[in-house]
């Protein structure tokens, strides 16, 4: 088999990336070791090749202009590298993700799978915003055109259905795979008494402004604890050419200043470093499909207190892998944490059930067969509708 999935985010060194391009890179990876081939095709400042591990990166040459325009000379781009690919050797899927629908080329001779995560008119429902005109009229046209989908979580699938029409039946739910041989086993005697760390973005939506305040609470009664917020920062929404990070600095109160640490986008390896330090694990989203932050964290045995949205039940079970905090509320988000700290055993059993976890649902040895009967599937239905369209167009053939 011979999937291309179109991204510009799939991780390359010195660049930075999120979620959506780690989960590809793993479930890549592990299919080019289980004997299929994957093409990775993004705009990118000028045409290039490289490849990762067996896997092909093929970044073609973006187009200039206004963004109205440029999006859909983007498209036609994008269409003529497939078939470019296409022709050069055979391509059986296409998978885009959905923050990049309106890339999508219609007409394509090889079925095109839509992956959700969040759409912009999905984030924008769930934060009780008005979404962009111009994107939610992409997604809306072009997203519903989609052969086939997947989705990182449940909950996902179903208000993506709800708000575009579609069946959620058709939809599969595929979490977003881990890779377990990258990190090494949980350790108690690695954690530093009293650590908090926060990874992800530093932005509004993951809860940044009352994480501050719940850790000025949590300092009341812990006055040794410390926080370390390691992700790379965003300007705010209402405030464009504000740093959120700077912003958060600015209300910080005096009698934190020596406690809370800034790290900003850090290496992978330092990463994995402070989880394993790290007492708890908290980040207290607003909203999340299926968050890349805490899978690491359950992966590196953590306690992990994570905001009451969405799909967070998909992913915690209170009480027993994680905490559930009301990520608005900075006094439940203060009170989740103190528990942590405040119970060895509990944080220790905790750790071990995010681990399990990990291991028998987030892990790609779990999930890589479960994303190869999703493709098997596509392209069977792909097949059989087109042998269906062929025989009624030629009756006399099929005598």
């Amino acid at each position: 088999m011979h999937i291309i999935y179109t991204t510009h985010e799939y991780p390359r060194p010195g660049r930075a990336h999120g979620g959506i391009g780690r989960k590809l890179q793993i479930l890549a990876r592990h299919l080019v070791q289980a004997g299929h081939r994957v093409t990775v095709l993004g705009l990118g400042a000028a045409d290039a090749e490289d490849s990762d591990q067996g896997v092909r990166i093929r970044e073609v040459q973006a187009a200039r202009g206004l963004p109205g325009v440029r999006i859909f000379l983007n498209r036609r781009i994008v269409r003529r590298a497939i078939m470019q690919l296409i022709k050069e050797t055979q391509v059986d899927l296409v998978e885009f993700q959905d923050s990049y629908v309106g890339l999508m080329p219609l007409g394509l001779p090889v079925p095109v799978v839509v992956r959700f995560s969040n759409t912009h008119t999905l984030y924008a429902a769930k934060l009780g915003r008005k979404p962009r005109f111009f994107r939610s009229w992409l997604e809306k046209r072009y997203l519903p055109k989609a052969f086939a989908y997947a989705s990182c979580s449940a909950h996902v699938a179903d208000t993506t259905a709800r708000l575009f029409g579609l069946d959620h039946r058709i939809i599969r739910v595929l979490y977003n795979p881990i890779d377990l041989a990258e990190y090494p086993p949980p350790d108690v005697r690695k954690i530093c008494k009293g650590m908090v760390v926060f990874v992800g973005t530093v932005y509004w939506v993951k809860g940044v402004f009352e994480l501050m305040e719940a850790f000025r609470l949590v300092k009341q009664t812990h006055p040794g604890c410390s926080l370390y917020l390691l992700g790379r920062d965003q300007q705010l929404p209402d405030r464009p050419g504000t740093s959120t990070m700077e912003e958060l600095k600015r209300r910080l109160p005096a009698s934190l200043v020596d406690s809370v640490h800034f790290m900003g986008h850090q290496p992978r390896a330092t990463v994995l470093d402070y989880l394993a330090k790290a007492e708890v694990f908290v980040l207290p989203s607003y909203s999340e499909g299926h968050s890349n932050a805490v899978t690491e964290a359950q992966a590196m045995g953590k306690a992990i207190v994570f905001g009451a949205n969405d799909a967070a039940a998909e992913v915690i079970e209170h009480g027993v892998s994680g905490l559930l905090a009301n990520p608005r509320d900075p006094a439940d988000i203060a009170w989740q944490v103190c528990r942590v700290l405040d119970d060895t055993p509990l944080r220790d059993a905790m750790g071990l059930a995010a681990r399990r976890l990990a291991e028998t649902k987030f892990s790609i040895d779990v999930l890589l067969s479960a994303n190869l009967d999703f493709y098997e599937t596509t392209l069977a239905k792909w097949r059989d509708g087109h042998r269906v369209q062929g025989a009624s167009r030629n009756p006399a053939k099929k005598a």
